[in-house]
């Protein structure tokens, strides 16, 4: 049945309140579907078509029309990853009924698609054609048939978003506006056919003319400008699509201005061609580093081999879309476990030298400020001191004069001291000369030099920073921290901060597993840790790495000093070439200093530089090292501005949750300590508040639906009908301990807005803690921000030990009765509106089961056959009473308790002890029924075959030869079965 009406009457019909109504765009159609069924047949369908008056396409209105009659009939999903489909969740004026499309449907209505068909049984059935279906093992094989080990994990990590695997549809769109010029679409034009040949599962197209008002693709916006001080600047916006099963990059807004000067014009192909791709592939820009992403040809562009891999990997229909950032670190961490990536290689000498106090005036070592600005208007030296006069020279070299260096001290002992002043030994020869001048220009004399260190550094990182290693018949997870993690280049520094903050992070995140947050707030052994265990903490070391290799180390050590070293020795000796080279020297100086002085935390404000100063670092060093400074690049202080990875932002400490003193201490340290910790131990009660969540955000949460006390449950899936949850308000934001999401699922009946709250009735999830066994003391609700009637009035909470969580009767009932949100539906969505409620469960700390731990190993047999696991309860027994609490806890599998939950729930159904054990374990004897046909069929025949030997070995049988030895063959068989 079909309603058509104006947009106008849409919120009429729907309802004021409806959400279709509220969110609908007015400029485009609006339609609602919605079908009743029952027991896997659709009955009947009402639809509602509201047209807008602006749009008077026919192709337009036919194709919304056919949408909503063929939703109807079973295909309910929209889809992002197919722009001319009829399904495209956004406006497309392109799209229409494609073969695709008529598959999909006529796949619905096949025969051999049964009713009531489970998603489970399609996926086992066409497992090797649904993409979403292994995707473990299919990345797997993936990467390892990749031969970059960096794109492993290093790189494809940077490409996430919010933690997920957002990539653009099949078929990309891109819109060129603004001022646009003629070479512009050429460029397009060719990265775009440059990068179609690179991924066979990506289309890309420039827009036509059908294409205008399409909501999807990458759409550049060119501006000419004069008023930008940069040549240029580029800004990219992306917009993602959750309303579907998988989520979506739609649309990149990428925003390009240009300035009217040279350099603008040089880069406007460059930034066009960057912009593109990475709009494609959520890479940060500052990940090229030093590195080119490809080089122009008269007829085509050529992109980097190592990038346009990672686009072939990252557009494969291996990686789905949606893909979780902590389910690819996990597959990679087991693929290519503690793998390091070696980013790049320089070379140091390092001079230490120690200036006396006691000194005439011209040896006096520079002021600190003047060292650091003579420091960062450069990166061929750099000066660490302590006060101007202990301190280390660090000269970037050229690999060619690092090998001269070596070879004049190769054989110079180890430690041995160095004298400068002794031309014989160290002559000035150019790699020499290069020392010497770098120690005039901070102004410290040679023969204050009294060590040389050579240092060739790798600046590399471990793929992963925590890996399960195999030990015996258990995993131990190892965390690598500091240096081990990553290698920072002293150069710009921070190697200790980086250390100490990783070994905060993994000492907190230890706690974290270790420190029970309830009442008691002890510290509790708890089961073996894994690898999920510390995903955190390796979040934590990526953002981390990502801050100071490629933010800040990267930033200097990509660019070489040996171009600026190689062009001064080709240009210095030229006439004109010295003065020309000495002001721009001058410049930076000028430069660094207004740049340090300026700033309000500049340290040194009561030390300002003057230009004499500044002159005379320039005049100190000759005319090579003037060129080779003036060349050399500077501090990039900008750019490795940013942000800092904090500690607390990723495992934060509050104080109010330390332990508490402790009333009474059991000493375990010597009695010369003793006194001097008692006096500082005080019996006041230390107030805190203290809550931990049993279940962790990053638990894997199933939901489902048809819930009763003590019944059976069913499985839900995502979509927007019966039976579905909404992908982007899914179980997972039940326990992110956010305000701003929430938990939304359609049980028996679909998405509609105007039905009974009662129709919404027994919705509900399971989850399996990663903590392990843990007691429930309280839970806590807070409402929705929308539709109050839907908030859950009435809760239950059951636990359960056994494997299987749908089957009902292995559940135990915790709580039956108020979620306590009742009291004021209307305040939803704050913070006061969180209730907490306190469960009744008095569980006292027992023993871990004896039996379990006799089973958990094969070398404690004998423990079950003498069943010393026992002794010590039967030992009790022969000296007192025993009580309850005498016995050790339960098994994490516990079959007893399981085993009398089925016997109660038909006690009071079937009186009587017979039928109780024949409703509650008849299924359980069949297999074992099955069994006794044939064990009784082998007892009988081995007799039979027996006499029939004796038989034929007497002479008393007519068999033929090949009939005695089938019967041997026969008895052995029977005699091995039995």
């Amino acid at each position: 049945r079909i309603t058509f009406g104006s947009f106008e009457d849409a919120a009429k019909h729907l309802g004021a309140d409806s959400a279709h109504a509220r969110e609908a765009n007015p400029d485009r159609h609006l339609a609602v579907a919605r079908a009743i069924s029952y027991d896997g047949v659709i009955s009947e369908a009402h639809i509602s078509i509201f047209y807008n008056k602006k749009d008077t396409l026919t192709s337009h209105r036919r194709n919304i029309v056919l949408e909503e009659i063929i939703q109807s009939m079973g295909v309910v999903g929209d889809s992002y990853s197919y722009p001319k489909s009829l399904f495209f969740q956004n406006y497309n004026p392109s799209k229409e009924f494609t073969p695709l499309d008529s598959n999909v449907l006529a796949l619905l209505y096949d025969e051999s698609i049964p009713f009531n068909y489970p998603t489970s049984s399609f996926e086992s059935d066409f497992g090797d054609l649904l993409l979403h279906v292994g995707v473990e093992g299919r990345i797997g094989k993936l990467l390892k048939s990749s031969s970059r080990d960096r794109l492993v994990a290093d790189e494809i990590e940077a490409c996430f978003t919010r933690g997920e695997l957002l990539k653009h549809p099949k078929e990309v769109v891109v819109f060129l506006n603004g001022s646009v010029e003629r070479a512009d679409s050429a460029t397009l034009g060719m990265a775009v056919a440059s990068l179609n040949k690179i991924s066979p599962d990506m289309k890309i197209r420039l827009a036509g003319r059908g294409d205008l008002g399409a909501d999807y693709g990458i759409s550049f916006n060119l501006i000419q400008t004069a008023d930008q001080a940069d040549a240029t600047k580029i800004s990219i916006e992306n917009k993602m699509g959750a309303d579907c099963m998988f989520p979506k990059l739609i649309r990149s807004n990428v925003l390009l201005s240009f300035n009217s000067s040279n350099k603008a014009r040089n880069l406007r192909q460059r930034s066009i061609i960057e912009a593109l791709f990475f709009s494609l592939v959520q890479l940060p820009p500052t990940r090229l580093g030093g590195q080119k992403l490809f080089k122009v040809t008269d007829e085509s562009i050529i992109f980097n081999d190592y990038y346009a891999d990672l686009i072939k990997l990252v557009y494969s229909n291996e990686f789905m879309d949606g893909l979780k950032l902590s389910e690819f670190r996990k597959l990679s961490s087991r693929i290519r476990p503690c793998q390091f990536t070696s980013l790049i290689t320089k070379y140091h000498y390092i001079f230490s030298y120690n200036i006396p106090i006691d000194i005439p005036p011209e040896e006096e070592p520079l002021h600190q400020a003047l060292n650091c600005i003579l420091t960062i208007c450069q990166t061929r030296y750099l000066v660490n001191s302590s006060t101007s006069r202990r301190g280390y020279l660090n000269v970037r070299l050229t690999p060619e004069e690092y090998a001269d260096l070596r070879e004049h001290l190769q054989n110079q002992q180890r430690n041995e001291k160095v004298n400068l002043l002794d031309l014989e030994r160290h002559p000035n020869s150019p790699v020499w000369t290069i020392i010497r001048q770098g120690l005039d220009f901070f102004k410290i004399a040679h023969k204050f030099v009294f060590r040389i260190v050579s240092i060739e550094i790798n600046v590399q990182h471990a793929i992963s920073v925590v890996k399960e290693f195999e030990h015996e018949i258990k995993k131990i997870p190892v965390c690598l921290a500091g240096d081990a993690a990553m290698a920072v280049h002293f150069w710009p520094g921070r190697g200790m901060n980086s250390g100490m903050k990783a070994a905060m992070a993994l000492a907190r995140n230890i706690a974290r597993l270790f420190v029970r947050h309830d009442s008691t707030e002890m510290i509790v052994v708890r089961k073996p840790l894994t690898y999920e265990d510390f995903l955190e903490y390796e979040e934590f070391m990526i953002c981390l790495r990502n801050r100071e290799q490629h933010n800040r180390s990267l930033r200097i050590t990509n660019y070489p000093i040996d171009r600026s070293v190689e062009t001064a020795y080709d240009f210095f000796h030229l006439p004109g070439s010295y003065q020309f080279y000495i002001n721009t020297l001058k410049s930076k100086l000028e430069r660094a200093r207004t740049l340090l002085q300026n700033r309000p935390d500049w340290p040194r404000q009561h030390s300002p530089i003057t230009d004499k100063e500044l002159d005379n670092a320039s005049n100190r060093v000759s005319a090579n090292a003037v060129a080779q400074l003036s060349l050399a690049n500077p501090w990039p202080t900008r750019e490795m501005a940013g942000d800092e990875i904090l500690v607390e932002n990723y495992f934060p400490l509050d104080g109010k949750t330390f332990l508490p003193l402790p009333s009474s201490v059991t000493w375990l340290i010597p009695d010369s300590v003793q006194q001097t910790v008692a006096d500082n131990t005080t019996n006041e009660k230390v107030s805190y508040t203290s809550v931990i969540c049993i279940v962790r955000s990053t638990d894997v949460i199933h939901p489902v639906w048809c819930i009763e006390t003590g019944g059976d449950s069913f499985p839900l899936t995502a979509g927007c009908g019966r039976e579905q949850y909404l992908p982007h308000e899914g179980p997972q934001n039940v326990f992110d301990l956010s305000l701003d999401t929430k938990y939304l699922c359609f049980g028996k009946f679909t998405a509609r807005h105007d039905c009974n709250e009662k129709e919404w009735f027994r919705a509900g999830f399971n989850v399996t803690p990663s903590r392990g066994i843990t007691c429930a003391l309280g839970f806590s609700f807070s409402t929705s921000n929308d539709f109050p009637e839907r908030d859950p009035v009435m809760i239950t909470i059951e636990g359960s030990n056994e494997g299987d969580p749908r089957q009902g009767s292995s559940w135990t009932l915790i709580y039956d009765g108020l979620s306590g949100i009742e009291e004021d539906p209307e305040a939803f969505f704050t913070a006061e509106s969180m209730q907490t409620h306190e469960v009744e469960n008095d569980v006292k700390q027992r023993e871990s089961s004896r039996l379990a731990w006799a089973q958990s190993s094969c070398t404690r047999w004998i423990y079950l056959i003498f069943f010393s696991w026992a002794t010590p309860i039967l030992s009790l027994s022969n000296r007192r009473t025993i009580t309850s609490n005498d016995f050790s806890d339960l098994a994490i599998i516990d079959k007893s308790s399981s085993s009398l939950n089925r016997v109660e729930s038909f006690i009071s159904t079937w009186p009587g002890t017979w039928h109780v054990i024949l409703r509650t374990f008849f299924n359980d004897y069949i297999p074992t029924l099955l069994l006794l046909f044939p064990y009784i069929a082998v007892r009988l025949a081995q007799p039979w075959l027996i006499r029939e030997l004796v038989l034929y070995i007497q002479g008393q049988s007519t068999l033929p030869v090949y009939a005695a030895y089938l019967y041997t063959a026969t008895l052995c068989a029977a005699a091995i079965l039995y």
